[in-house]
């Protein structure tokens, strides 16, 4: 079992889909600045995700190499209008564009502050690993390849996104603890399309766990001074992503 190197070179993937992804993160961009799309609907709960995103970086010594990037790492929060008012996003978190996505509403599902952490670092190790950006290059045509080129990338966004939550000090056990809320979610949903087997997803962190030693240290609770104005802002927010709730009703 090996953690997947990173940060890897954003600007050595394929030429084709950089095009694709710098097309894109460019929409992205016109839309954010738009100030016809700013709800500011969700500032409370977008600074606390924010803070919780920077001391993954932080402690993981990823500053310099995110602050180098053509197209900078961006936290985007759906709440009640969703993200800015759009649906853009179609997860409980997601990375799409160097946009780092949470639906508002998944706080509701979890626990601890821990648990969060470790969907937000399971994104960044997409980011830091250009997942984002290979996920436009579709050279491959074999649908069984592509299935395995996926789930590959979700077992290597696990194990990176471990470690980087064990480096900020939050409890790695809690990653087996969103895991398993959030896809006995998704199995009530229907089928999941982006991470296929969940019992492998969850043994696999289990056995990086015991393999590397990590150790348990004692959870975050959500902070109670601000929890009140959190869950009256993500209180209309869908669970899952706007997106996904139109076709799911999760």
């Amino acid at each position: 079992m090996k953690i997947p190197t990173f940060p890897v070179d954003r600007n050595q993937i394929s030429s084709k889909a950089l095009e694709i992804y710098y097309e894109g993160r460019a929409k992205v961009d016109k839309f954010i600045q738009n100030p016809n799309s700013n709800k500011n609907d969700c500032l409370v709960t977008t600074k606390y995700l924010n803070n919780i995103l920077g001391r993954l970086i932080t402690s993981s010594n990823l500053n310099k190499y995110i602050s180098e990037q053509k197209a900078s790492l961006i936290l985007g929060v759906e709440c009640n209008q969703g993200f800015n008012g759009s649906t853009i996003f179609s997860a409980p978190a997601s990375m799409t564009f160097g946009v780092l996505g949470v639906a508002g509403g998944f706080l509701k599902l979890l626990n601890t502050e821990d648990e969060i952490a470790f969907i937000m670092s399971h994104e960044l190790a997409h980011y830091l690993l250009a997942h984002d950006i290979l996920a436009w290059d579709w050279s491959e045509k074999d649908i069984g390849q592509i299935f395995l080129k996926k789930m590959l990338q979700e077992r290597d966004a696990d194990m990176l996104g471990l470690q980087l939550l064990t480096n900020a000090k939050y409890n790695p056990n809690s990653a087996i603890k969103a895991y398993t809320t959030m896809f006995d979610r998704f199995d009530s949903w229907g089928p999941d399309p982006t991470h296929f087997n969940h019992r492998y997803l969850v043994h696999n962190l289990d056995e990086q766990i015991k393999t590397f030693g990590y150790k348990s240290v004692v959870e975050t609770h959500f902070p109670t001074d601000i929890m009140p104005k959190i869950l009256e802002e993500i209180s209309k927010a869908p669970l899952c992503g706007a997106w996904k709730a139109k076709i799911f009703g999760c």
